[in-house]
């Protein structure tokens, strides 16, 4: 009977690939976030809003007076941008 990844080497090569194919995968899931947007320093900024007591979610899209910081939130939620 033949073994395939009868040495180290081998084995290595193969966690490797398998890494490599993870991370590329990982990227490509990460190029395709979506929603309203606003442009930060020449990027893609997404704003959302976080309440504390539920931990819902909701996109929001940052106002003008706010330029490149960020207003105080609303009490009992959180604010959290993504670059």
């Amino acid at each position: 009977m033949k073994h395939y990844f009868n040495n180290k080497t081998e084995k290595r090569r193969i966690f490797l690939l398998f890494l490599c194919l993870f991370t590329v995968n990982v990227a490509i899931f990460a190029q395709s976030f979506t929603g309203e947007k606003t442009d930060w320093h020449g990027f893609d900024r997404y704003d959302f809003v976080i309440n504390e007591i539920t931990f819902q979610i909701e996109q929001i899209k940052a106002t003008p007076q706010e330029g490149n910081g960020v207003k105080a939130p609303q009490p009992g939620t959180r604010r959290c941008i993504v670059v």
